[in-house]
């Protein structure tokens, strides 16, 4: 059974979609990216081999159904930092990760800096590289926080687009976004994805997994994949999908997820 629960979090209430939380699980907490929600993983809770596992996938502050404060940075280590908060305050000493996008930067910059809450790995297209962060570079783009202002509607409805199943998911959850919380977050992904995260990600003592869809404009080249290879990293393609894969084609994205859970 799926419910919504609200936890008070250091100050910042936040909104999860959980289906249980037994004591004695490792649960799945699913991190959504910039400009996203957790329903971006709702269709988890419908898939045999996930939702037999503790579920937990919050919305992250500024984003969803959390609190949106204006005094928060929305910095991705603080937002790191708050998933560990999150398993502390259910009583969850570690957890596996699955994240996308710019929850992918989220969940690396966990891992690095607390090695011993994260069970495993399962990102989903990772910025692990500036030119990956096109959407972020995009509202940079348009100046300051002040300057992104009075253009935020106009970014959004860029994505109306009711012939785009995808783009269309994306404007419905950037409606529940405000403009400083996209705008830092996006500015601190920028930030995180240097050169180090990449090199962070190969480097790090878990078990990790990549997941790309098939038909995505995330550059990946030969030499990532080797990469990938070398340091015991799973390599996974989606197939009929883009950056979006979650809502592209959920029963394969939910079928490898769940492969990777329970091998």
């Amino acid at each position: 059974m799926t419910t919504e629960i609200r936890l008070d979090i250091k100050s910042l209430n936040i909104c999860c979609r959980v289906n249980s939380c037994d004591m004695d699980d490792i649960p799945v907490i699913m991190v959504h990216g910039l400009g996203g929600s957790s329903s971006n993983f709702a269709k988890a809770f419908d898939f045999s081999g996930i939702n037999n596992r503790t579920l937990i996938i919050p919305d992250l502050p500024g984003f969803g159904q959390s609190c949106k404060p204006f005094d928060f940075s929305y910095d991705l280590l603080e937002q790191a930092k708050l998933l560990v908060d999150l398993m502390e305050k259910l009583k969850f000493p570690r957890a596996d990760i699955v994240a996308h996008s710019m929850g992918g930067v989220i969940a690396i910059l966990l891992a690095k800096s607390f090695p011993e809450k994260v069970n495993r790995l399962i990102l989903a297209e990772p910025n692990l590289k500036p030119e990956n962060a096109k959407i972020s570079v995009t509202i940079k783009s348009f100046g300051n926080e002040e300057d992104f202002t009075g253009n935020f509607n106009i970014f959004i409805e860029k994505f109306n687009k009711p012939g785009s199943p995808s783009a269309l998911r994306f404007y419905n959850t950037l409606k529940q976004c405000t403009y400083y919380s996209l705008y830092r977050s996006a500015v601190s992904l920028i930030k995180h994805s240097h050169p180090p995260l990449y090199e962070d990600f190969l480097s790090l003592d878990v078990r990790r997994h990549f997941i790309r869809g098939e038909k995505s404009t995330h550059d990946i080249d030969s030499g990532t994949l080797e990469d990938f290879k070398k340091t015991g990293i799973g390599f996974h393609l989606i197939p009929d999908a883009g950056h979006g894969m979650m809502g592209d084609n959920p029963e394969a994205f939910y079928a490898n997820v769940a492969r990777i859970l329970n091998d």
